[in-house]
């Protein structure tokens, strides 16, 4: 910045004001959150822990009510606290997460880019190329979708990303860049467990960024000690909460490691879209693009199959180049990490080597750890919005086997036709709702300390439920919405034997001595033998009589009233 002229920080200036009031602006045109999360836990979670509710309600929203709630209080104090009448407002300032993650991709891309000045890019055609391959990357699926969604991928990747520019711009310092980058990364994982799948890929790109050991070692401990303490930071009161509360520190992660009581012993991972034989691990781009292999509902999107085609031609490139070297010079592959070591001209071509060798390696092995992790391509959108990029390091690999050959016009040529082709992506529409009286029902006074068992979906209204009858409380059940796929692990809990926690909301039930109410999204059908059927296995009946009806623009909700059953009735469990 001290570089720049008066000109130069006053485009900077509108660039960055441009880029959040898109992001604002993109949000806005997507419209508010509507999906299940939010209904279900994302607005509860944030207000039971502003509000003290841990202790007070059992498994409200199921087993997502323990997720870490930090990156919520956001979403619940701007919609619910702060700007309840102004929803616009809220989706724009839900926006500004998505123009950070543009200008932080923007900035990599240009520091990437601006080290091939060595093979011929100009000032001008690094703008060009910086412009192109962040588009790319910007307009993939999962991040349009998750634009003003609550469910905060898009933050998590700024940090994630963020991690990877501070350690770039800091890199001649080896201690300095793997503080920076460990912290951000820590912060990262620290408020959302799933970023974890991008830790290893990194440190391993810091180690070997460096050609002597002495300046790996000392980035890479830099690194490890700066996550290890901004993690524990972050999530470990959470950690340690959770474990005195359930005897899992991450719960509901990793129970087939802590066994907690509450939930059957296994990983309770998501294991829908994970790739099960070898072809598809191996060519899994090729399979998804077309069908809902790593996303709920059918998209269409080419990226990931672009940049898997052009990796593929780069790496055929430095094998064949790297064969030559081994035979004509003996060097081998000795330039992909080693810079002025392996013969490099010029300090120039060691920066571009290494950042090359950064950039790329990050991409593959994040995607090789997601893949076998979770393959739920929303959880990929640090890889997805650095694809622009990766395309065009693995592009400019190919194009420099041919010294003479002019390189600029056939980076940009490739880099736009994926970003037009790129346009023809097809989501499937993650659910919005249209701008009015989001969460202002008309909330009834119900008796003193009435206990409600809450089904999927409604625990977005206990905050005002909460506002009218302080002494309200609630307990989750084992219901599935009409929609849920069976395939899920953790919709088996309600029938598995090791399920403890549903002994837990029945003795709770069975314990109370007030009255009971039953709060269910009006998908749910009290007509249906089989709904009632799933109340009676907690001990109560409810009534069709005197149903309150709460309508939101999240749907119509209903209150209805329940008694014990008979058998139910007697003492309570010890």
């Amino acid at each position: 910045m001290a570089s720049m002229g008066k000109s130069q920080k006053i485009l900077l200036a509108v660039f960055i004001v441009l880029c959040l009031a898109g992001g604002g602006i993109a949000s806005l045109w997507r419209g508010p959150d509507h999906g299940f999360d939010n209904m279900n836990y994302h607005i509860y979670n944030a207000w039971a822990l502003l509000h003290g509710r841990f202790g007070v309600d059992l498994y409200p929203a199921d087993f997502r009510s323990y997720f870490y709630p930090i990156l919520d209080i956001p979403y619940y104090l701007l919609s619910q606290e702060c700007l309840p009448d102004s929803p616009r407002t809220v989706a724009f300032l839900m926006g500004i997460p998505a123009g950070i993650l543009f200008l932080l991709c923007f900035a990599l891309a240009w520091k990437f880019i601006g080290t091939l000045s060595v093979h011929g890019i100009t000032p001008g055609w690094r703008l060009w190329h910086s412009t192109l391959a962040t588009f790319l990357g910007m307009s993939g699926i999962s991040i349009v979708l998750q634009v003003g969604y609550t469910s905060n991928e898009i933050p998590v990747a700024c940090l994630v990303i963020g991690g990877m520019l501070a350690f770039l711009q800091s890199s001649k310092k080896p201690g300095v860049a793997g503080l920076l980058s460990g912290t951000m990364l820590g912060m990262a994982t620290g408020l959302k467990l799933t970023a974890h799948v991008f830790v290893i890929p990194l440190l391993v790109c810091i180690f070997f960024f460096y050609p002597t050991w002495r300046e790996r070692i000392r980035a890479s401990i830099a690194f490890c000690a700066a996550w290890w303490v901004t993690f524990l930071a972050i999530f470990g009161w959470w950690g340690w909460t959770l474990y005195k509360m359930t005897g899992n520190p991450v719960f509901p992660a990793m129970n087939n490691l802590f066994k907690s009581d509450w939930i059957p012993h296994d990983a309770g991972m998501d294991n829908r879209f994970i790739p099960h034989d070898m072809k598809h691990i191996l060519f899994y781009p090729f399979y998804w693009y077309k069908t809902a292999c790593v996303t709920d509902g059918i998209s269409t999107d080419i990226r990931f199959l672009f940049a898997y085609t052009v990796a593929a031609g780069s790496g055929i490139s430095l094998l064949l180049r790297g064969l030559a070297k081994s035979i004509f010079s003996g060097t081998g592959f000795q330039f992909a990490c080693k810079g002025e070591n392996a013969g490099d001209k010029t300090p120039a071509q060691a920066v571009f080597k290494r950042s090359f060798f950064f950039i790329t390696t990050f991409v593959v092995l994040s995607y090789i750890v997601w893949e076998f992790q979770f393959s739920t391509l929303r959880y990929a959108i640090p890889i997805e919005c650095l694809l622009g990029v990766f395309i065009f390091a693995c592009a400019s690999q190919i194009f420099r086997v041919y010294p003479n050959f002019p390189k600029n016009i056939p980076l940009s040529a490739l880099l736009l036709l994926c970003t037009l082709t790129a346009l023809a992506t097809d989501a499937h529409e993650r659910p919005r709702v249209a701008f009015g009286n989001v969460f202002h029902p008309e909330i009834p006074r119900l008796p003193e300390n009435t206990l409600l068992l809450a089904f999927p979906g409604t625990l977005f209204l206990a905050p005002k439920i909460v506002e009218i009858n302080l002494d309200a409380a609630f307990v989750g059940g084992f219901f599935e919405l009409p929609s849920d796929k069976p395939a899920r692990t953790w919709r088996k809990q309600a029938t598995h034997p090791e399920c403890g926690v549903k002994e837990m909301v029945r003795n709770k039930i069975n314990k109370h001595t007030a009255e009971f109410r039953v709060l269910a999204h009006d998908v749910f059908d009290f007509d249906d033998p089989a709904i009632n059927e799933k109340c009676t296995q907690y001990g109560i009946v409810v009534s069709k009589e005197d149903v309150k009806t709460l309508k939101t623009n999240f749907g119509t909700c209903k209150l209805y009233k329940a008694t014990r059953l008979k058998e139910f009735s007697r003492s309570p469990n010890p």
